[in-house]
Order: C-alpha cells, then structure tokens, then sequence
C-alpha cells in the first residue's frame, strides 16, 4: 500500500514538474521587444534557412511588431481590426475591430491590450472577448505606446504616462510630462511620449520628443530621476534596461547608456543618420539599427564597435531581436536578415517585402517564438517562418508541352511534378501561340495538383494605322484632312490607311501643312517646329543708351531694332536716375512700328513732388483758416 501511494505521488509530481517544464520551454513573445525591459532576447531556436509556413493578409497595412502568445498570433492593423491567428497553421481564430488604427498592441498571460489611434485602450480575453476599455484624449498625429508589467499596464499617451490595472482597466497613477507646453523658436513645443515605456525593477523608464529621459516609480509614479540628454529637442526613439543601465536611442542618431540609479551619462556613440530602433541588449553587447544603413553591434560597457553590418546606403535598419545566437532584423530593401552574434557575418536574408514602394517589413521588431519567426509588412502581410517542409506540386496545362518555370527557373514540359517546399511559390507557364499564365501558388505538404486552361492568342491583321504629333512650341491645333483633333503632343488613332493632310496651327505663328501616307498597324511621327510671324519695332529714347526689355527679357540698350512676333507685347525702358518708362504694345503681321521713350529724371520727379506736396499742405491751411473765421463771426 505503501508503495503504491509513493508511486501515485511520484507520477503525480514528476507530471507536475513536466508540465512546468513544457510550459519554461514555451518562449512566448507578449509585446514590443518581448519583454517589459526591451531586451529583444528570446530563448527560442531559429529556422536554420527561410521558409514561410504560412502568411495572411489583413486589409490595411501593419505598422507595429506581431505577438504571439498562448499559440495564438496577435496583429493589429490600420484597418483598425485586431486579428488573432492560430500560430502552427495562420488560420483566422477571431478578429475584433476598434474605432481607429492600431498600431501597437501587448499581451499578458490572460489578456491582450490594444491602443487605438482614436480615442480608448482595449482589453480582450484570448477568445476576443472585450473585458474593459479606458478612454483616453489623444491629439492629432499621436499615437499610444504600451507596455504591460507586474499586472500593470503601462500606456504612454501623447504627454502622460498612465498607470491601469490590467485587470479592470483603473488609473493607478498619471505622470504629465515635466516640460509640456515649452515655447522654442517655432511655437509651443509639446514634451510627448514617442517609444513604449520601459519596465524594471519596480522602475519604469520612458523619453520624450524634448530629449528627456525620465525614471518612475512603477508603484506610484514619482519621478526618481530625470535626465536631460541634449539641449535641443532630440525625439527619443528606444529604451532597453540591461547591466544596471539604461541604453537609449534618439532620433540624432545617438546611443547612450545612463547609470540605472542616477540618470547620469556613461558613454554614447553617435551613428551617420537618425535611428528609429529600440536597442536590443545581449551577451554584454547592444545591437541598434541606424539610417545610415548599418546594424551596430557595441560593448555594453564602453560604448566601442564591436562590429557593424550594413546593407546599403541610407537604407533603413529596423530594431533588431536576438536569438540563438544570432540577430535578427528587417530593414527597408524589403529583406529579412539574420546575423552570427559574435561576428556580424550574414547567416540568411529573405526578401519578404512587396515590389511597391512602402512595402518592406514594418519599422519594429520580428517576433520570435516557438521555433518560428513572426514578421509584419506595411502590406498588411503576417509571415510565419520555419524550417522547411519539402513537398511536391504536379503540374498539366491544356494543351501540353508548356515551359514551366518556378519562381523564375526553368523546370521543364508540362505534364510535370515538381519536388520543393511547401510554401508560396510563383509559377509561370509559357507555350507559343498562347496567353502566358503566371500566379502565386501555396504549396501545401503532400502532393498538390495545378491544371492550367491555356488562352490562345487570337491574331488579328490591324486595318488601321496611327498619327503622332509634337510641336514646337507646343499646345498647337492639330487638323487631320481639315478636321480638328486637338492640341499637341497628340496621338491620332485609328486612321484610314492611306493619304492624308495634316494642318497645325497656333497664333503668332506661320500655318503648317504636310501631306503624309499611313499605313495599317504603323504610326506615323510628325515634328513640327512652327515659325513665327513676326512684326519690326523700332525703341528709341530721351535720354539714349537706356536699357530695352521686352515681355522681362533684356533686349540691349536704346536705340534698339527688334523682330518682334505678332501680338501684344510689354516694352520698358529703364536707366538710372530716371523712372522706367513702361508701356503695351501691338504688333501686327509686317508692321512697323517706332516707339520713342522719354524718360523723367528721378530729381525732377521728388521735385515735382515737393512742389505739389507744399501746394496741399497750404490749400489745406487756407480752408482750416476760412473755417474759423467764419465760425467765429
């Protein structure tokens, strides 16, 4: 009996001790950097090369890092949906709507929080189930941070910090920012919140767009320290705990790290360009992305370069994760990069962005949990990546023989089976005489079949040719067989096979006429340079050698003989000392025409001036004198 109930309590805690095992061994990634210090460490393994288990697409576009808790993925999306996903597969779990943008989300254990551009904090349980909201002000262009911690949830909202509950969503606290409503140069300048707060130790850490970095105490609020990083404004952009320090990134392209206790400065290092990344820390290093197009890898005690990665110039490194002893990160050439840890060396990089323009991976952190590699693209793509999968696709087409080409290689003939991995592909079937079929296929694991109705080119014989046109200068009627078809640059379509005229005109200018011959299924190319019809203007003036402009363009100096196109014209004469003498002129088709200047002396002109100036003031005086004797009879 003895023996049995030692047995049943020895499996019962050997369970125990192997579910708690299983659930240590479950790297979750809940919010920005994975965890409330932003280290950007997880304990998960990495795929040893790219391959994407499975991807969805959101309506709108993804701005800020997925999380994946509790084998779920949360993505937030400028749709203003929050969408749940199941992580092995991608199916859609549940989605929940909001009533603006989302742009960054956490997760707790029990609960996921939303920050919505417009106006309220979210909570949900796991199932979707809204649990409470928080209304919270917001200006316009600023969006909320969050960071969830100790049951508490931490959300920077323009220049506060709150403190919620996360279980009821209650204000523990709020901390308004110390310089809000500072006055610099170019108006008032608002102290705000522009990175996730930062939590350790019973502290929470967070910078602003003054280049202050403050430090709380996550109990109450009250600042501990508060550190001034530059005397002008200089948005802080990131903020990660590690080693007793505090290593921050501005948008000057700084690093710092700050004693933890004190604020004080330690070391900094500045990059080429601004930095948009939040550091990760690891291994006694700090790894930032800069805009010069560098990941930096520092001593976490110095400052020194241990070594630096780049990927092109001035584009964009985003922050980074690490994991396996190795680092990842997006950037904006639209790849996926993971790097050796120690050496900086390239491992693999994946093209995951679109080809259009803003469509590489979002300026935040990939996740990593579980094996996997989670990644967003501003496409409002979500990307699982793994170790591959191999399958195979048999591919026919209707009629058979077509060159087969997968992602841009050569395959051979259909009817054809193709031995790859089960991911999304790009197929391109090719047979002449047919319309080329090409999609984007996912191969699933097993055997998957493609069958492709071929389009067959019907040839036409065109009947028709076309006319184009440009001119000089341009915006010239365009006649074709005395017919107006527009102005230029123009393409006349559709033309009769055969002889016809073509006519431009513009005013001012000469008539141009061409007889030219068109022929079916070619185009006929027509350059006209028009001439001018043009009149003769003579300018002479009193004083002479006084400057000629013509419509503001110097002509020489008087006197002046011009060829001069027909129309209205704007003539001035100007010489120092003298007012410029302006006036509009006529010129018509060979006309003649004499125009004699005559300049007034500027000293003659003040005199003139004075002279009439003196004469008012006196009339003036004479009728205030008039006035007054007659009121006083």
């Amino acid at each position: 009996m003895k023996m049995k109930t030692f047995t049943f309590f020895g499996i019962l805690v050997l369970g125990i001790l192997g579910i708690c095992a299983l659930q240590a061994s479950a790297d979750d990634w809940p919010m920005f950097m994975h965890d409330p210090q932003h280290t950007g460490f997880s304990t998960s393994k990495l795929p040893d090369e790219p391959f994407v288990l499975w991807r969805y697409e959101t309506v709108g576009g993804i701005t800020s890092s997925p999380l994946v808790s509790n084998g779920k993925v949360f993505a937030g999306s400028l749709d203003t949906n929050l969408y749940c996903l199941n992580e092995d597969t991608g199916e859609l779990l549940w989605s929940f709507r909001t009533m603006g943008p989302i742009h960054h989300i956490a997760a707790s254990d029990e609960r996921v929080f939303i920050c919505s551009e417009k106006d309220k904090i979210y909570a949900l349980d796991h199932n979707g189930e809204l649990l409470w909201s928080y209304f919270v002000q917001m200006k316009e262009g600023i969006t909320p941070y969050v960071t969830v911690s100790d049951n508490i949830l931490f959300v920077a909202s323009g220049e506060k910090l709150l403190a919620l509950s996360e279980d009821d969503g209650d204000l523990i606290w709020m901390h308004k920012t110390h310089s809000s409503g500072m006055y610099s140069d170019s108006g008032y300048f608002y102290e705000d919140i522009f990175a996730h707060p930062t939590v350790f130790n019973g502290r929470v850490f967070f910078g602003t767009t003054y280049g202050n970095v403050y430090c709380l105490n996550e109990s109450t609020g009250k600042v501990i320290w508060l550190r001034k990083l530059s005397d002008q404004p200089d948005d802080i952009r990131g903020i990660s705990v590690g080693y007793e320090k505090v290593f921050v990134t501005t948008s000057s392209g700084k690093v710092y790290a700050l004693n933890m206790n004190t604020g004080e400065t330690i070391w900094n290092y500045k990059a080429h360009n601004r930095i948009t990344s939040c550091p990760a820390v690891h291994n006694g290093r700090i790894f930032v992305g800069s805009h010069d197009g560098n990941l930096y890898c520092l001593d976490e005690s110095t400052g020194r370069v241990i070594w630096k990665f780049y990927i092109g110039y001035y584009e964009g490194v985003y922050s980074p994760a690490i994991a396996d002893d190795k680092v990842i990160f997006g950037a904006s050439d639209k790849n996926l990069y993971v790097l050796d840890e120690d050496t900086g060396k390239l491992i693999w990089k994946y093209r995951i962005g679109g080809e259009g323009f803003g469509e590489g991976i979002v300026r935040s952190s990939p996740a990593i949990a579980n094996g996997k590699i989670f990644v967003a693209t501003k496409k409002g793509r979500v990307y699982a990546l793994t170790n591959p999968i191999f399958s195979s696709i048999k591919i026919s087409s209707i009629p058979e023989s077509a060159s087969v080409y997968l992602d841009s290689e050569y395959k051979g003939k259909t009817p054809l089976t193709i031995n790859t991995t089960a991911e999304y592909h790009t197929i391109r079937i090719v047979k002449s005489g047919y319309k080329e079929w090409e999609g984007e296929v996912k191969v699933s694991e097993g055997i998957d079949n493609l069958m492709i109705d071929l389009q067959k080119i019907e040839v036409t014989v065109p009947t028709t040719g076309n006319v184009s046109i440009s001119t000089k200068p341009s915006n010239a009627g365009v006649y074709l067989d005395n017919e107006y078809k527009g102005t230029s640059p123009l393409t006349i379509e559709k033309v009769s096979p055969g002889d016809h005229q073509i006519k431009i005109t513009k005013k001012g200018y000469r008539d141009w006429i061409k007889n030219i011959i068109v022929r079916a299924g070619k185009t006929y190319s027509v350059d006209a340079e028009l001439q001018p019809i043009s009149g003769f203007l003579i300018v002479d003036s009193e004083p002479p050698r006084a400057s000629v402009f013509l419509d503001g363009e110097y002509m020489g100096v008087t006197p002046q003989k011009l060829y001069v196109s027909v129309g209205r014209h704007n003539l001035e004469v100007s010489k120092q000392g003298y007012m410029t003498w302006s006036r509009e002129v006529e010129i018509k088709k060979g006309q003649r025409v004499r125009i004699i200047a005559r300049l007034i002396s500027r000293e003659r002109n003040l005199s003139t001036e004075v002279f009439m100036a003196v004469l008012i003031f006196s009339l003036i005086i004479a009728l205030v004198f008039l006035l007054w004797k007659k009121l006083k009879s």
